[in-house]
């Protein structure tokens, strides 16, 4: 589910992207919702030692983390709150 990167890559500018964990329940459910958009997405596989990872996530203190448009989004909580309709971003 998780691309495996030798280097974490920046966010999608344009799309959804998911840093997660096979394992977390939370990561699988921001993948569910992800795919149910017709966005552009990418998942990522986090590396908590890996510099670019410690970057991306200084905003969030677990996982998932998760960028649309290349803006922070938040977690799972935070991204369940936003309806995702073609390519159009609304708060519910």
């Amino acid at each position: 589910m998780f691309k495996k990167f030798d280097k974490i890559p920046d966010p999608l500018t344009s799309g959804i992207t998911v840093y997660g964990m096979d394992y977390c329940p939370y990561s699988r459910s921001a993948v569910q919702l992800a795919k149910n958009c017709s966005k552009d997405t990418l998942f990522v596989e986090a590396k908590k030692g890996d510099k670019k990872y410690k970057e991306i996530s200084k905003e969030s203190q677990t996982i998932p983390v998760v960028y649309i448009d290349g803006k922070h989004i938040g977690g799972y909580t935070e991204f369940s709150k936003v309806k995702l309709s073609c390519n159009v971003l609304e708060k519910k």
